[in-house]
């Protein structure tokens, strides 16, 4: 697939398919702000499981799974925070904030589709880096409860348990 879909195409087809996604939000806002009817399609253009919101991801996917990072400074801030992606994700979508990251960081205000459109990429970068920080802080009280009880009979029991699931022995 990556063959018939090199990086830039991957990547044009991401940036089409977003501008085409907030097209479609922003016509079916416009109706529902003249009508009052279709407030159930505002968002649906955005759910998960949307063709246009898989196909943005794969195409994102597609996209960097063919970048070519050389050696140098750039390289060495991806590997640097890639670890903490994964947490990024899983604060952001944590059910009890999911829904108020918008509002918290003014990103869901009506007014200037361009303003809009900054708000939101201005929030994606704070709550990214604000993932980021949690991620490492989470690691390293992690990684800190890991050296203290390393240890114990607790650690030991755990082991074994661990090695029992695995089929190993301790050595191999």
């Amino acid at each position: 697939l990556a063959a018939l879909c090199p990086a830039k195409r991957s990547f044009l087809g991401y940036f089409i398919t977003v501008a085409l996604m907030y097209g479609i939000t922003f016509g079916v806002r416009t109706l529902y702000l003249r009508t009052g009817q279709f407030e159930n399609f505002l968002t649906a253009v955005c759910g998960y499981n949307h063709i246009l919101t898989l196909f943005a991801a794969v195409c994102l996917f597609l996209g960097f799974y063919q970048i070519q990072v050389g050696e140098g400074a750039f390289s060495r801030l991806i590997l640097r925070i890639s670890p903490y992606t994964l947490g990024v994700y899983l604060l952001h979508e944590h059910c009890e904030v999911r829904y108020l990251w918008p509002a918290w960081l003014k990103a869901d205000a009506q007014g200037n589709p361009l303003w809009f459109v900054a708000r939101c990429l201005g929030s994606v970068c704070l709550v990214f880096l604000v993932g980021i920080l949690v991620d490492r802080v989470r690691g390293a009280l992690f990684g800190l409860a890991g050296r203290l009880l390393a240890k114990t009979d607790l650690a030991r029991a755990l082991e074994r348990v661990d090695e029992r699931i695995a089929g190993t022995r301790p050595g191999e």
